[in-house]
């Protein structure tokens, strides 16, 4: 029984599962032949392309959705709650950036995995969806029918146009899409995530340098996690303005939410204590409910901390091209706007930006394999991140507008005084 209740465990963990698949690759890749790790990566690659071919479907369906449920009375707000959501994600990714190259050059040791192969890795199959002719016009479904760019104009098209004109009919349709898309990551592709990152890593790992690059980006690591812990620090004083009785209160608040995310690596789950947190953070139920579930998929401070920075270790690693601020720029703007279409899985945000990372930084299949691996290794740390700015988010949110209640009123109060003036 006590054996039965431990498999459960393990097949309703996710992040178990993956690391149980790391230790494999680890200590079997030199019992295992070549052959045996081409077909473990020829499925990786299959996983890859099924991926590719979704996410348009996800990101459209995703951001449709989310937009249309957009009140038509209250679409000014929501769109000034996502704007700021949007840009305090670009600024703490080029936060990050800055960060993550400071560090970088300050630790140069750089481990050229290409050039560094000890038995050369090929897939002993590779996978690609048919084409077809419609209306004389020829369509390649690899990766997909759309691109994810041209997905993203699609969804946030429709979902305005959904909210403006009560296009009931249309927004139906987004649904139940989304439903579909949510359904089969949520149950079906997320249980292949270790076979997923194993393939890619097996590899990895009999080809050469993978250790070593390891061994020589570990600082790099933990400066990452000491950039979120500092970053978070940096918000905590100024959502309490320095008060530390009130950064007291407003910890203490937010601390329940913050376990929960650790140890669940999900959001949603720690959204009963995230909305508890930042109503008595406000003293405005209304607020907390308007913002909270709003930000809980979209405002990632942990992933845009982490990811840039996940990314650089690894193009250093690979002796691939440093991206530059505007390479850069143009990813995080990118991974921005693809927020909408997250997943809400254990590692749904690096799914989802795997497309970005290979069109924009020019990441190889297995620079995605090992990226993916080690976002969802880190997704306890991120989603905590994750879920303490959200909760500080909300705060920042109320002073924001308090600022501009009180300049309108005071602009009312000129207005009203220069009227007694006697003429």
């Amino acid at each position: 029984m006590a054996l039965f209740d431990i498999l459960k465990y393990v097949r309703d963990k996710i992040l178990i599962q993956i690391l149980i698949a790391i230790i494999f690759c680890i200590f079997s890749y030199p019992h295992i032949s070549d052959n045996t790790i081409s077909h473990f990566y020829s499925i990786s690659l299959f996983l890859r392309a099924i991926l590719a071919f979704v996410l348009p479907f996800l990101i459209i369906s995703a951001i449709s959705t989310a937009f249309a449920r957009i009140p038509k009375g209250g679409f000014g707000f929501a769109i000034f709650v996502l704007c700021a959501i949007c840009i305090s994600n670009f600024l703490n990714m080029m936060i990050s950036y800055g960060f993550g190259s400071m560090i970088m050059s300050g630790n140069a040791t750089k481990i050229d995995i290409a050039h560094n192969v000890v038995r050369k890795i090929e897939p002993s199959f590779l996978f690609s969806f048919p084409q077809f002719e419609l209306f004389g016009l020829m369509f390649d479904m690899n990766p997909s029918i759309i691109s994810n760019g041209l997905a993203l104009v699609v969804g946030l098209v429709t979902g305005i146009s959904c909210s403006l004109f009560q296009l009931k009919k249309i927004e139906s349709v987004a649904n139940k899409m989304n439903k579909i898309m949510m359904f089969f990551m949520s149950k079906i592709f997320v249980r292949f995530l270790p076979l997923f990152i194993a393939g890619f890593l097996l590899k990895l790992f009999a080809e050469g340098e993978l250790f070593s690059l390891i061994k020589s980006q570990l600082f790099n690591s933990i400066s990452m996690i000491g950039l979120l812990i500092a970053y978070l620090g940096v918000w905590f004083l100024v959502a309490s303005w320095f008060n530390f009785t009130r950064l007291k209160e407003i910890f203490k608040n937010i601390a329940p939410a913050m376990l929960t995310a650790f140890s669940t690596m999900s959001s949603a789950a720690a959204l009963p204590l995230s909305l508890e947190a930042a109503e008595k953070n406000t003293k405005d139920k209304v607020l907390a409910n308007s913002i909270i579930p709003i930000s809980m998929n979209l405002h990632m401070l942990g992933d845009t901390i982490c990811i840039p920075i996940m990314a650089l270790i690894i193009i250093s690693g690979f002796g691939a091209h440093t991206p530059t601020f505007f390479e850069f720029a143009t990813f995080g703007l990118f991974f921005v706007l693809n927020k909408f279409a997250g997943a809400g899985i254990p590692g749904g945000t690096i799914m989802v930006s795997l497309p970005i990372l290979q069109k924009t930084l020019g990441f190889t299949p297995e620079m995605i394999g090992l990226i993916t691996a080690i976002y969802i290794v880190f997704d306890p740390v991120a989603t905590t991140g994750n879920v303490t700015a959200n909760g500080l988010f909300v705060i920042f949110i109320q002073k924001i507008l308090k600022f501009f209640k009180k300049d309108k009123n005071d602009t009312k109060t000129q207005e009203m005084n220069d009227e007694e003036i006697p003429t």
